[in-house]
Formats: structure tokens, C-alpha cells, sequence
């Protein structure tokens, strides 16, 4: 089962990025909206959420590690596409990681 969160006023990339799933809302201070940075998300939205109502892969394992990466792979094989969503909290290290996508292995197996 894929994590969805949504969190609070996501007025900024990697907030709004890290919160994308199959439903959208969003808050706003209404003393300072930031009408750009929703046209933004909206858009960012727009571009993946179909692939939420396809099939799904965890490409690390599950962990609540202050320091660890993690990544799922939605994708819609009646369209041969999808996408991968790498996550961490922001004071997670930098890393470089390579990784199979699940879609590319559940092919292979069911060859």
C-alpha cells in the first residue's frame, strides 16, 4: 500500500512534491497567498496522477531512519508509462543510488 500524505501549507517544492497523491488540496496563508507557486503545484499534480491508480512498486525498503532515502514507482501498464518519487526528510544526506525499477522486474517475471 503506497504512503499518501498531505501536509500544511506545501508553498514550496520539495513540500509540495513530497505530499503528491491521488487527491489534491490546497492551503494557503490568506494574508500572503502564493498564487504562482499553486499554478505550479497544480500543474506538477496534473502530470502524475493517473499513475496513482495504477500499479505500484517500492523501489528501497520502508524505514522511519531520520537519514534514509526512500522511492516507489507508480505505473499504468495499459499505457506502458510511469514515474519514480524518491523522498527523505530534508536533513536526509545526499546520496547517489541506482535502482531496478519494479515494473521492469514484475515484466521479466511474468515472461
Amino acid at each position: 500500500m503506497p504512503v499518501y500524505g498531505s501536509g500544511e501549507y506545501c508553498e514550496d517544492v520539495y513540500s509540495a512534491r513530497s505530499d503528491l497523491c491521488p487527491w489534491m488540496w490546497i492551503g494557503t496563508h490568506l494574508d500572503h497567498p502564493e498564487w504562482s507557486v499553486f499554478a505550479g503545484e497544480l500543474s506538477d499534480h496534473r502530470a502524475v496522477a493517473d499513475y496513482f491508480y495504477g500499479d505500484y512498486f517500492p523501489l528501497t525498503p520502508y524505514s522511519k531512519s531520520e537519514e534514509a532515502w526512500m522511492a516507489w514507482e507508480f505505473v499504468r501498464p495499459d499505457r506502458a508509462m510511469g514515474w519514480s518519487r524518491p523522498s527523505a526528510v530534508k536533513t536526509a544526506p545526499m546520496m547517489s543510488s541506482t535502482s531496478s525499477l519494479g515494473a521492469s522486474r514484475a515484466t521479466r517475471a511474468t515472461r
